[in-house]
């Protein structure tokens, strides 16, 4: 891609870097994650994004990350305002299921990928990554995040972002999710200009809407509108093209406070 003849320049990322000096209230449910994990390809549904978050919402960033973590059907509905019942075990149990096969791939600044799990494997310990607890007045799940994960998760001291929960706890789309994420981790320049390519991928979408309008219509569009309905982050955007094609997209966004916040720091108890 020639910058010169599209007028796109991919923000710099091994120099921008969103760096949280403040230790978070100690009462706010908070996620911490490395930038790399932010900005790396995986996919998950939405029920599994929220299940991790809620799960690395418990880890304290400044100490190791517990081998067990535990989420109970009562917290996730607390969290994302789910009418507690069956549905709720269910999407416990389901997700108890299909997560210890979850990967992520991470890119270093050298280029270099790596393929990690997201959960500690069978053979690590003898143990299960995840456990489901199913009946209707205990639904649980204990899970072990992986050893290649838990470096990204806790004792970051550059290149990591934090955010509330409750300001993504409203989002029903893994697209909104994932844009929420990609946005706040350049909190600092509240501008990203990335390619076309890379923004696909991120998004977990590479092999899929090979159109730009269909991307536009049923990715970047939504996902803009539930951000600023539902977290508090006003985006505006556009396309870069050289010639006719889209090669790239810009985004500035602003982030605006979310009052009334009752999501409060979950205990880890077993």
């Amino acid at each position: 891609m020639e910058n010169n003849e599209t007028g796109f320049e991919p923000g710099n990322e091994s120099t921008s870097v969103s760096t949280v000096k403040k230790v978070p209230r100690e009462n706010t449910l908070t996620v911490s994650k490395s930038n790399m994990i932010i900005r790396a390809n995986y996919r998950l549904t939405l029920v599994e994004q929220r299940i991790l978050l809620a799960c690395i919402a418990k880890i304290n960033p400044f100490e190791p990350v517990p081998e067990v973590i535990t989420l109970t059907a009562d917290e996730y509905a607390a969290i994302y305002k789910t009418t507690k019942g069956k549905a709720v075990y269910r999407a416990l149990k389901n997700a108890s299921l299909v997560l210890p096969d979850r990967v992520l791939t991470i890119v270093d600044e050298h280029g270099e990928q790596e393929v990690i799990p997201w959960l500690k494997n069978t053979s690590e310990a003898g143990i299960e990554p995840v456990e489901a607890v199913y009946p209707l007045w205990e639904g649980r799940i204990y899970l072990r995040f992986s050893e290649g994960v838990k470096p990204f998760l806790s004792g970051m001291s550059k290149n990591f972002t934090q955010y509330e929960l409750e300001k993504v706890a409203g989002l029903k789309s893994t697209h909104s999710l994932r844009l929420y994420e990609l946005l706040i981790s350049w909190r600092k320049t509240k501008k990203l200009l990335i390619s076309l390519e890379d923004f696909k991928v991120r998004l977990g979408i590479d092999g899929k809407y090979p159109a730009f309008s269909d991307i536009k219509q049923e990715v970047i569009e939504p996902a803009v509108k539930e951000l600023g309905k539902e977290s508090a982050l006003s985006v505006k955007w556009t396309a870069k093209r050289r010639g006719r094609a889209v090669v790239g997209i810009e985004f500035k966004f602003r982030e605006r406070s979310k009052r009334g916040s009752k999501l409060r720091r979950l205990p880890n108890k077993m």
